[in-house]
């Protein structure tokens, strides 16, 4: 599900730069795509673009980086995912902390047992 996430990243982030800058390319796109993950706010973000060749407007660095932000959030982990210390300290998922007590038939043959 990720690598499809990052493949729709990549494509939409392509189609942007297609619009502003005229050029297709999904190396570039990716390369935009880790300098706006590696950055801390927009304005990082714009300065990382201008040092390495590519200065472009604020509202199209805004939109890259809202898109990035977005779109590429479960990289940064996302709220989305299960924090396994804090299930860990609450004891575990539900289904595994209670216990059930077993029938006779259940005891005889746990491997059909679901």
């Amino acid at each position: 599900m990720e690598a499809l996430r990052r493949l729709s990243l990549i494509s939409k982030v392509t189609i942007e730069i297609q619009n502003h800058w005229g050029i297709e390319d999904k190396t570039l796109a990716e390369f935009v795509i880790e300098l706006g993950e590696g950055a801390t706010s927009i304005d990082d973000f714009e300065t990382k673009l201008s040092e390495n060749g590519a200065a472009a407007a604020r509202p199209f660095c805004e939109r890259l980086f809202e898109l990035i932000g977005k779109m590429g959030g479960a990289k940064k982990g996302g709220g989305t995912a299960i924090d396994k210390k804090a299930l860990m300290k609450v004891g575990g998922p539900p289904a595994l902390t209670q216990k059930k007590v077993l029938t006779e038939r259940e005891k005889m043959f746990p491997g059909l047992c679901v």
